[in-house]
């Protein structure tokens, strides 16, 4: 039977990063990617000044932004910062990126490879089966090992976009409680297109509904949806568990995406990392760091309650405006959000 010391299950950012690091300090990793490339992914690519801080080269960001417009129902607010506070990045180059350091540093990525069955010893994969002395689970929303480890996902949203091949100057997020509820719309721009899109929790909308409504919203806003991809994606922010024995979650499949945001990216890499070290140094404490992420999760997702409350939401949105208009309140606003 093959074996290695770690095999991988996905090659997001999460699984990349954490092979990344395994490779590189003597192990013997395997990661199984199911789909044929590596990277794309159905993902705003919108990303915080923390994922600058884990080593991603500036080359690599479509855009950088220092102001972004806040719109409601009555009017828009341009909230400016005296530096960079966001980055947007195609998930294909970043996938392409951090494939090749993962291989340079002697991982073995096989792709087209979807894992069919998990047992505490070894993976199925493509009818043969996988010995391992670790195994992480980086697949993603709906992941398999995560359904292996019987592990609830009642927490779960649908992000959905379309990519427009238009050029815009602006970040954008629309807080339109009419027509949206407790969703926002996003825009992000990229180097010569934009994204527009908006989530929901899943089960509390009809999907198709809540699609008619974004397109509503951009004809509104004069968008011409004409010829632009539409995409969906599912976001799983219900964090159940990191260490499983010798079994490890990371990123999406330990839902560890932000729930209001829906951030995904800063989470993954900083899971790969820090299951990564477990492996490695065995007197490491992983609690500490994996503390510090959820504490900034819980802190963003302590608006979601807030926001489900129909009579809340128009008075929450608008002190929030009304914060943003002052030095004060755009920090608190950068640090709650970034």
């Amino acid at each position: 039977m093959e074996k290695h010391d770690v095999v991988i299950v996905g090659a997001g950012p999460a699984g990349l990063k954490a092979a990344e690091i395994l490779a590189g300090a003597g192990k013997d990793v395997l990661v199984l990617e199911k789909n044929e490339i590596v990277g794309p992914k159905v993902c705003a690519g919108g990303i915080s000044t923390k994922c600058k801080n884990l080593g991603i080269p500036k080359n690599l960001f479509e855009r950088s932004f220092d102001s972004f417009r806040l719109l409601r129902s009555h009017h828009d607010i341009v909230v400016k910062y005296n530096k960079s506070v966001g980055y947007t990045i195609d998930r294909a180059v970043l996938g392409t990126y951090m494939r090749k350091r993962t291989e340079d540093n002697g991982a073995t990525i096989r792709t087209s490879s979807r894992v069919t069955s998990i047992t505490k010893d070894y993976v199925v994969c493509c009818g043969k089966k996988i010995k391992y002395n670790y195994l992480i689970g980086a697949d993603g929303s709906i992941s398999t090992l995560r359904k292996y480890l019987n592990l609830p996902t009642n927490k779960i949203g649908i992000g959905m976009q379309y990519l427009v091949n238009q050029e815009t100057d602006y970040v954008m997020g629309c807080f339109d409680h009419k027509i949206f509820g407790s969703e926002y719309v996003w825009i992000f721009p990229y180097k010569k297109s934009f994204s527009v899109g908006t989530s929901a929790k899943l089960g509390t909308k009809n999907i198709p509904e809540l699609r008619k409504k974004l397109d509503s919203w951009c004809k509104k806003r004069g968008i011409d949806l004409k010829g632009a991809e539409f995409q969906a994606t599912t976001i799983n922010y219900d964090y159940q568990g990191f260490k499983f024995g010798n079994i490890f979650l990371v990123g999406d499949a330990a839902g560890l995406a932000f729930g209001f945001s829906g951030e995904g990216i800063y989470s993954a890499i900083v899971s790969g990392k820090i299951a990564a070290q477990s492996i490695i140094d065995k007197n490491y404490d992983y609690n500490k760091d994996i503390s510090k992420l959820l504490k900034h999760k819980r802190l963003q997702e302590s608006i979601l309650p807030f926001l489900e409350q129909e009579h809340i939401r128009p008075i929450l949105f608008e002190f929030i405006a009304l914060g943003l208009r002052t030095r004060l309140g755009r920090e608190i606003f950068l640090k709650f959000f970034a």
